[in-house]
């Protein structure tokens, strides 16, 4: 049974901009919509029973995306499988009417080695600083800044080869697929 006092503390830290957060960081590491549900869930209740490791609240954020991110690599290497795509990021959000150009980025980013594709979308999509990625991921500074240049590199390469050389890579986070290009 849980003690009183972290429910309350859990609850207080868990924040509705929070759990967006990570289901979308769910939703695009899992293949469904289930598995989304399913890592998301195992995630909220490790970080629940865990929460006494937290030091500072303010740390909450990229602690509980950590989780996550650990959460989804345990259950890769039980599955044996690292073939994933974001095939089900567009089943969650029932995307049926995007724009051919939206589709297509979709698909280039889906296409990009794994490794790249999580730092992109954690840095583009969900908006994460460098030092935020490398504590959810694990990897040194260094190593993110050198995963998200190499992303951007392949999917303005891959973009531009397919005749869409109006996506903007540079900086923070560009709405392109969205339709709102601008560079940051």
């Amino acid at each position: 049974m849980l003690d009183a006092d972290i429910r309350r503390r859990f609850d207080l830290l868990l924040t509705d901009g929070i759990y967006s957060l990570a289901w979308r960081f769910c939703a695009r590491l899992c293949n469904t919509r289930e598995d989304a549900e399913d890592l998301l869930q195992d995630s909220l209740l490790q970080a629940l029973r865990r929460l006494d490791s937290l030091r500072e609240d303010d740390a909450f954020r990229s602690w509980l995306l950590s989780i996550v991110h650990r959460r989804f690599i345990d259950r890769c290497r039980r599955r044996d499988t690292r073939e994933r795509t974001l095939e089900g990021v567009r089943q969650v959000w029932h995307i049926d009417s995007q724009s051919t150009a939206q589709n297509h980025l979709w698909s280039v980013l889906n296409s990009l080695p794994e490794q790249n594709r999580e730092v992109i979308c954690l840095f583009y999509m969900e908006g994460l600083s460098t030092e935020e990625i490398a504590v959810i991921t694990g990897l040194s500074g260094s190593a993110v800044r050198l995963r998200l240049m190499r992303g951007r590199r392949s999917l303005r390469e891959r973009l531009q080869a397919e005749g869409f050389s109006h996506f903007a890579m540079k900086g923070r986070p560009v709405e392109a697929a969205g339709g709102n290009s601008h560079e940051c």
